[in-house]
């Protein structure tokens, strides 16, 4: 097939692109920037989703991934209207004008607040919304059913490292709160008068640092973890006209509990302490990482399991070995408070 793509060099369609290819579509990769290509069958585009565009003909299918993304307190509404809404419409109509098949990357948690079992049949469900991109991507979702009449829709979970070597090309979503963890690290040991743990753990066998922060959330609570490389694979395997009008679910069988990850986060980072309460802790150091991640804590409380079709050799489960994985991945490769939220030392009342 030759597609028409959106968001193919973002986290997620930097993963879906490359398989795409190796299966012998031909793809035409709406950017922002201009880019050049070094393969035969890959095109690079600049345009803008949100926008008009020219005759992009012939084209057999668009696969639509690129969205907004960012849980930032500072993000609004009209933030996510553009790119979320107005832009899937861009290009869902543009799908319809055509004749092609239109597969769209939504999200699990177009669910919001619904606490029960969500099947890949259930959509409108009573559902309220934690934070303006969930509204988002469940608007786009709901004009893609009343206006497009042949498309697939895919929902990933909160997605996370490469499965087998935890790899990742970018460091935000699941690993905000592991940034935090690691800066209210910092904050303790400097209260302490300590010497950096980082600094000396390549040669020096430290006992566990104790971090007696307690995160509002439930242990129980689940969490809807999906390896990138493994949202990538199935969403590839399913570019195919069969798969008109299915939604597929892009996670695990069983989510992990927020304790068994806790309990990878524990061992990676080589603290203890770490826990769960339904308000929070009221010391200084719970009161810091909560407020860093405050826009995180709401997926820490009561969610629903989701149902999915694809199989577990697909989407294999989130077991401690992987999420040390990707933590470990994490650690090498990145410089921690350099991701901070920008500001970060101006909002620590330690």
């Amino acid at each position: 097939m030759k597609l028409l793509v959106t968001g193919g060099t973002g986290y997620l369609g930097s993963e879906v692109v490359p398989r795409l290819l190796a299966r012998g579509h031909d793809l035409l990769v709406l950017t922002r920037e201009k880019r050049e290509s070094l393969h035969p069958r890959l095109q690079y585009i600049t345009a803008d989703i949100t926008q008009d565009h020219p005759n992009y003909r012939p084209i057999d299918g668009i696969l639509h991934m690129a969205a907004l993304t960012s849980l930032r307190r500072k993000r609004t509404e009209e933030d996510f209207l553009r790119p979320n809404v107005q832009g899937t419409i861009n290009m869902g109509s543009l799908a319809r004008q055509y004749g092609v098949p239109f597969y769209y990357v939504s999200t699990l948690y177009v669910s919001g607040t619904f606490g029960a079992y969500f099947t890949e049949e259930d959509f409108s469900v009573g559902q309220d919304w934690k934070n303006p991109y969930e509204r988002s991507k469940f608007a786009a979702e709901s004009w893609i059913r009343t206006n497009v009449p042949d498309y697939v829709i895919f929902r990933p979970g909160i997605l996370l490292g490469r499965y087998h070597d935890g790899g990742s090309s970018a460091f935000e979503g699941f690993y905000r709160p592991l940034k935090a963890i690691v800066f209210c690290e910092q904050v303790a040991e400097g209260r302490l008068g300590l010497p950096s743990r980082r600094s000396l753990e390549g040669f020096l066998h430290l006992p566990p640092m104790s971090l007696p922060i307690k995160i509002k959330g439930s242990p129980e609570s689940t969490l809807a973890l999906t390896p990138v490389d493994s949202a990538a694979e199935a969403i590839a395997r399913r570019i195919d006209d069969r798969n008109i009008g299915r939604t597929f679910h892009l996670a695990p069988k069983v989510a992990p509990t927020n304790e068994q990850v806790a309990s990878a986060v524990r061992e990676a980072l080589h603290i203890t302490g770490l826990a769960f309460a339904p308000s929070g802790g009221k010391d200084p150091l719970s009161i810091t990482y909560n407020r860093l991640v405050s826009d995180f804590l709401p997926y820490l409380t009561g969610h629903a399991q989701y149902q999915t079709s694809i199989a577990p050799d697909e989407i294999p489960a989130i077991d401690t070995e992987y999420l040390m994985r990707v933590i470990n991945y994490w650690r090498r490769m990145e410089d921690t408070y350099a991701y901070l939220p920008q500001g970060a030392r101006g909002e620590v009342a330690v």
